[in-house]
């Protein structure tokens, strides 16, 4: 406990000292920190003593620093500034969340999925003002000016901090009118019999994969539509055009309410993906941020209610 106190007490002469250089006087160092001239030079002369060496050399009109002065105040500089850095942090740590809060997302989540959640963490921090961002291209967070970046990947390795949200499943699923008028595949193999409504995010080399336990299926498809765009697929399949591959966030409601039905049921789609949400290294600590991102993992984590309503419907319960 005693070498604490010792150690706390030479942070304060590191302060001191640090303020001797800054204004090059001892008065105007005890001035600035409101205390007397004596008690500054009391605490330079207890440091060089700790120290074991000359830093300041001091005449009537002014104060130099010597060289292994000059060394030390480089050290006591980032010393200091580490601290400040610490004492900020934890302040803002509890500081209340307020101003602008920049977000970048998808279109299909965003319109579908975060509208409703930025409303309710707006009922809990109304100073905030979120700044939403809605585009289908992975936003590098360097070149753009989001603070939390929500992507939809199947990458594990990126240069920002990222946290998991939450796992993304896909399901296939038609509208039942086409399924009335084309008939309803029983197997993969019998796609290439069909429309196909094609998200290109999820084809690879033309192909539609299908998990089924551990064994994986690819099954080559014709597209009626190709787009990037997996609102438009959607739509698309709404309207009868024709067998698509789409997120279940995007689809629970439509499958739950009639609208469209899932098709081949045994079968699960063989790619998988994440999404995240990424932000700038040392931005964590900022209030709006950091209540964002946890705000966002309590609501939709660890199962997403739009996969707990489809396993419900699946087997029937309440």
């Amino acid at each position: 406990m005693e070498r604490i106190v010792k150690d706390l007490a030479s942070i304060s002469q590191l302060m001191i000292f640090s303020k001797i250089v800054e204004t090059q006087s001892l008065t105007k160092a005890a001035s600035k920190l409101g205390i007397t001239p004596s008690a500054v030079s009391k605490s330079l002369a207890q440091l060089e003593e700790r120290v074991g060496t000359m830093l300041v050399r001091r005449t009537t009109r002014s104060v130099a620093l010597t060289e292994h002065g000059k060394s030390f105040f480089e050290g006591t500089a980032k010393l200091l500034n580490d601290i400040g850095d610490v004492v900020e942090g934890a302040r803002k740590l509890h500081a209340k969340p307020a101003g602008q809060l920049t977000i970048s997302c998808s279109i299909a989540f965003g319109v579908t999925r975060l509208a409703p959640l930025v409303t309710r963490y707006c009922e809990l921090y109304p100073e905030v003002v979120p700044m939403i961002s809605l585009e289908d291209r992975h936003v590098k967070l360097a070149e753009d000016t989001a603070d939390i970046a929500l992507r939809i990947t199947a990458l594990t390795d990126w240069s920002y901090p990222a946290r998991k949200l939450a796992s993304i499943h896909w399901i296939y699923c038609a509208s039942p009118q086409y399924l009335q008028r084309f008939g309803t595949p029983g197997d993969p193999g019998e796609l290439a019999d069909h429309r196909c409504l094609v998200y290109r995010a999820m084809t690879m080399n033309g192909a539609w994969s299908f998990r089924k336990t551990n064994e994986i299926r690819d099954v080559q498809v014709k597209g009626a539509i190709l787009s990037n765009s997996s609102s438009l697929i959607f739509e698309a399949a709404k309207q009868g055009q024709g067998i698509a591959c789409l997120p279940t966030y995007l689809v629970a409601d439509s499958i739950l309410s009639g609208q469209l039905q899932p098709v081949l049921p045994g079968y699960r789609s063989g790619m998988s993906h994440t999404l995240y949400a990424m932000y700038f290294h040392g931005r964590h600590s900022n209030p709006c941020i950091r209540t964002f991102i946890d705000f966002l993992a309590d609501e939709i984590g660890p199962e997403p209610s739009w996969d707990a309503d489809l396993e419900n419907l699946r087997t029937g319960s309440a």
